[in-house]
């Protein structure tokens, strides 16, 4: 039987691979006792996902960088109102 140390130690590893049929089950078994390790898992999996939607905003930043500044609409209309020829 785990403890909620060695428990909490595979909820980790197993954000990073699968873990082998015994360990899971073993895992499991500890979780469906554990409160703690429970909210441990919970918030290990809120920081993974909130983790992977940065990493996705970051990408597309950086996508949108590349391709230059945007600047609104509004903006570049009134910028060109105030060039010498209008253009």
């Amino acid at each position: 039987m785990l403890n909620c140390k060695q428990a909490t130690a595979l909820i980790s590893q197993r954000q990073e691979q699968r873990l082998p049929s015994f360990t899971h089950w073993g895992l499991r078994m500890h979780l469906m006792m554990c409160h703690n390790c429970r909210r441990f898992a919970r918030q290990i999996n809120l920081l993974q996902r909130a983790l992977s939607g940065l990493t996705s905003r970051l990408t597309s930043a950086e996508e949108s960088d590349r391709d230059g500044p945007t600047m609104p609409t509004e903006m570049r209309q009134r910028i060109r109102n105030h060039l010498p020829n209008g253009s």
